[in-house]
């Protein structure tokens, strides 16, 4: 009977030793949490040093401005103003202002543990945002237009993907004059797309697509109802020139017709804003021919065979 009570004492003895253990590193991680700061979203801005502005999720301290030499130096430097160590990992949306600063993207991700899924900003030279502008709001309006199929789906992982490709052209949404729309970055320069290319974008692309489309039929204006959508690209050699084949297969209800005319418009034109005059692949070109053409993608120059190829489309409606 006493060996019975002697292993009892000692197990509820090991009980409360294992329950005071959780309860204290319950409490240190409290004190964690209270000593960080929790960004939202970040500005960089690069002239004579670079600043950066972190603001902080909804509730919390103000944002805060930090200047140096590197990332590091200014992020300390804002950490600074709140008295807290800065943490980045739940970061929703980061802007920049200098085309090169995609160099250091990659970087960001593993310093700072960046979500792969934070959205990016560029800003062009006539834009600007300011500290006291609402982030929250303007990270919910570029998911909005990503939704309603206005601009293509991005994110900092599928842009640092596109970087690494052969054309090493990256696709992202900027704040220009004329407010949320997408550009190209690519070899230090950007290119502004227009807002018919951009949508057609969405199209070539195939990540996301609109809603609706309105259109124009006997009764007037009208909308045709996108339920589902699918685009595929393949490609064979004709003459030594590259044919892209552009199928994309739509369920809705409307005049099919009409929205036909639109999508094949609105995807020409971003073929000739981003392979023909910018020069640049971001519809996934270089991929399509490495897959159906590979002997061709091996023996010919990329760039020239961009310029040379024809783009043919089908687009089924079910």
């Amino acid at each position: 009977m006493n060996n019975i009570i002697v292993n009892m004492k000692k197990i509820i003895s090991i009980c409360l030793s294992t329950s005071l253990l959780l309860l204290t590193g319950c409490q240190n991680n409290t004190l964690e949490v209270r000593d960080r700061a929790y960004v939202q979203s970040a500005l960089f801005s690069e002239k004579n040093n670079i600043t950066i502005t972190l603001y902080p999720f909804e509730g919390e301290n103000k944002c805060s401005i930090g200047r140096g030499n590197t990332i590091s130096d200014a992020v300390e430097n804002a950490s600074v103003l709140w008295g807290k160590d800065v943490f980045m990992g739940h970061i929703e949306l980061l802007c920049f202002d200098k085309s090169d600063f995609t160099d250091k993207l990659e970087s960001c991700l593993y310093d700072y543990r960046i979500s792969p899924s934070c959205k990016l900003i560029f800003l062009s030279s006539d834009s600007k945002i300011s500290e006291d502008s609402d982030m929250t709001l303007l990270t919910d309006r570029l998911i909005m237009e990503e939704k309603n199929g206005r601009i293509p789906e991005t994110d900092l992982f599928h842009i640092l993907s596109e970087k690494k490709d052969d054309d090493g052209s990256m696709l992202i949404p900027a704040i220009t004059k004329n407010g949320l729309s997408m550009c190209i970055l690519k070899d230090g320069k950007s290119h502004t797309v227009s807002e018919k290319s951009a949508a057609g974008l969405c199209w070539l692309r195939g990540e996301n697509y609109p809603n609706r489309i309105s259109v124009y039929g006997e009764n007037g204006a009208e909308d045709y109802e996108i339920y589902s959508a699918r685009t595929n690209l393949s490609a064979e050699i004709k003459d030594n020139i590259p044919h892209i084949k552009v199928k994309i297969s739509i369920k809705g209800s409307g005049n099919a017709e009409a929205a036909k005319g639109i999508i094949k418009s609105e995807c020409t034109d971003a073929i000739k804003d981003t392979i023909k005059t910018a020069e640049s692949d971001v519809i996934g070109f270089g991929r399509c021919l490495a897959k159906y053409c590979p002997e061709y993608y091996s023996s010919q120059d990329f760039s020239t065979a961009k310029w040379a190829s024809v783009f043919d489309f089908d687009i089924d409606f079910n």
